[in-house]
């Protein structure tokens, strides 16, 4: 008799071993990249960069964060993110691109949920858009009243500039 086989003495799968592994992760990236490199809301981030490197970045952190190994020797989501200026509507636009890659490749609604969990997990380090600064005020030219002992300043955008000097006079040569 064949040994009987109990699955309860069996880790569980990681989530990468259950949507298939490196192969799933290896044919995803690219599928991925190439649909932020044709949506105009996000490929600005994505087309002045090495996308063999960019990519095989990502399947290193996909890999990890989906439990496929224990380690991660990349940059931290932060640090990787942090001169991008991202804001959440770009985050959301590539966490839905990654859900439409999922769905093509076949990877099943529960686990494709998973995995945007745990992709959308990372928001706080990678969405690091500051709001705008507000300017500081420009002091306005402190204006004097035409009765006011102080002499106005005149906008010569308005006026040509008086020369202090007499013009020469014209002297007609013809006879």
């Amino acid at each position: 008799q064949p040994p009987s086989h109990d699955d309860s003495t069996l880790p569980p799968k990681s989530l990468f071993d259950v949507i298939g592994g490196a192969t799933t992760i290896s044919n995803a990236v690219p599928i991925f990249y190439n649909k932020l490199i044709a949506c105009e809301e996000v490929r600005e981030y994505f087309i002045k960069t090495d996308m063999k490197t960019l990519q095989s970045m990502l399947v290193a952190f996909l890999t990890f964060a989906l439990g496929g190994t224990d380690t991660y020797s990349g940059k931290s989501m932060a640090l990787a993110h942090s001169k991008l200026n991202i804001d959440d509507a770009h985050f959301d636009k590539v966490l839905s691109l990654l859900g439409d890659t999922l769905s093509e490749i076949g990877v099943v609604n529960a686990e494709a949920t998973k995995v945007l969990t745990i992709a959308g997990s990372v928001r706080s380090e990678i969405v690091n858009q500051q709001p705008a600064p507000v300017p500081e005020p420009e002091e306005s030219p402190i204006e004097t009243k035409p009765d006011s002992a102080e002499p106005q300043q005149e906008d010569s955008s308005e006026q040509p500039p008086v020369s202090e000097e007499p013009e020469p006079p014209v002297v007609d040569t013809k006879e």
